[in-house]
């Protein structure tokens, strides 16, 4: 009889679980409850996983099956951003948020932590979303856009001086 072969040994980065492929020997993969397949790649991407999940991996060494080696993919959904202002900064990070997608009166552009609030003149809104990743063995989810952060910035009234006879202002 053909001695068990090892269970093969499971890396996982940025939600990518991989092992090294020994010669001769066949691989299967289960996800979740899902039945064991073929598998020719030597990985398993689980960026797309949506909900948290176990992956098996099994090799197949001259008709025997290794007992299965398992990782499990945690899949978090990021929380959703509460836009808040300080000293002309608006602040909406969230716990893991590492990048966030700002939109600004239709236009969306990829932010840090924080963004400076527009100065000029006019009808500004706001929505933020923390954009999803993966790390390690956990695939975050991007969040529910913000709700919607809306100010004006309106022309200050010109401050007026008299000065023999002449009036001037500034703005």
């Amino acid at each position: 009889s053909d001695l068990q072969p090892a269970a093969p040994v499971l890396t996982v980065n940025n939600a990518v679980i991989s092992w090294t492929a020994e010669e001769d020997a066949a691989y299967e993969v289960k996800v979740g409850g899902g039945e064991w397949m073929a598998n020719t790649t030597g990985s398993v991407d689980a960026t797309a996983f949506t909900e948290t999940t176990e992956v098996a991996v099994r090799v197949k060494v001259n008709g025997v099956y290794s007992d299965p080696a398992t990782q499990t993919i945690t899949v978090v959904t990021l929380e959703k951003p509460v836009i808040t202002e300080s000293e002309g900064v608006l602040h909406y990070a969230v716990a893991n948020g590492n990048a966030y997608e700002v939109t600004l009166n239709g236009a969306t552009t990829q932010e840090g932590a924080s963004v400076a609030k527009a100065n000029t003149v006019g009808n500004y809104s706001y929505t933020v979303k923390a954009i999803g990743y993966a790390s390690g063995a956990i695939v975050y989810l991007t969040s529910e856009a913000s709700e919607v952060y809306t100010f004006t910035v309106a022309l200050s009234a010109p401050v007026l001086t008299v000065n023999n006879a002449v009036i001037s202002w500034t703005v």
